[in-house]
């Protein structure tokens, strides 16, 4: 409602503000408006609640409830691969917003209104800030519990290591084994002492290597690729009048 009544207080003069565009033919034209302006900020509002409500109820979810790390899944994504789709489907609402959005910036510039069109520029920041904000938050929501998983993962295997360093110097110091015949009693321990804890170095390496993000390389392309593409016509356009305008 508040969005409805600024964009018809802008069109009516309300504000002293001057809009732009056809419903300023005929002081009718933005009460016909009014509906199609009240179930669009409807939607998009309703949008972003959705998405809100999604990230505070996975927060909870990775917050009270041990992550099962998957680090070799073959989706890429530690095994949760449904966040990333989650991610990968809100870039494509996002990018119907952002067409609408520079198919009303690109008029505006033909027009010559756009330096006064303030709710234009409004509803450009918000995407500019909002857009990657939409994307990373529900991928956010599982990259902490993804980071402690690794960290337990890693913990663990830092006190396997410790134990076994600190059993092989004790061993030593106490002569307490048994070496095979002809061997020296230190020759035996070190040689399968030092290779278990070459063991334990190379898998806590390969666990340093865990995805810490519900999302692979393609993901984010395909998201930087379908969101920017839909911004893009709004930021040539500006661009190329303010060049004009300098030349001018």
């Amino acid at each position: 409602l508040f969005v409805t009544l600024l964009l018809l207080g802008i069109f009516r003069g309300w504000y002293g503000l001057d809009g732009a565009g056809w419903l300023k033919h005929a002081d009718a034209l933005p009460l016909i408006q009014v509906p199609i302006w009240f179930l669009t900020a409807y939607t998009l509002f309703y949008g972003v609640y959705n998405v809100a409500i999604t990230i505070i109820s996975l927060r909870g979810l990775f917050r009270n409830q041990t992550l099962a790390l998957s680090p070799w899944h073959p989706d890429g994504c530690g095994g949760l691969r449904s966040i990333s789709q989650y991610s990968g489907g809100l870039s494509l609402a996002i990018a119907v917003v952002g067409v609408g959005l520079s198919t009303i910036t690109v008029q505006l510039v033909i027009w010559g209104k756009f330096q006064v069109s303030y709710e234009v520029w409004l509803a450009l920041a918000a995407y500019i800030i909002l857009a990657p904000l939409l994307f990373f938050l529900p991928l956010g929501t599982a990259h902490a519990a993804m980071g402690n998983a690794r960290d337990r993962a890693l913990l663990h295997l830092s006190e396997q290591f410790d134990q076994e360093y600190a059993r092989i110097g004790s061993a030593l110091n106490e002569g307490d084994t048994v070496p095979p015949t002809g061997a020296r009693p230190s020759e035996d321990l070190l040689d399968v002492g030092v290779k278990k804890l070459e063991n334990l170095r190379k898998l806590y390496r390969l666990t340093e290597d865990c995805p810490q993000w519900p999302f692979d390389v393609r993901n984010l392309r395909r998201f930087l690729a379908v969101a920017g593409a839909a911004i893009t016509p709004a930021i040539v356009s500006i661009i190329v009048d303010l060049v004009l305008g300098w030349l001018r």
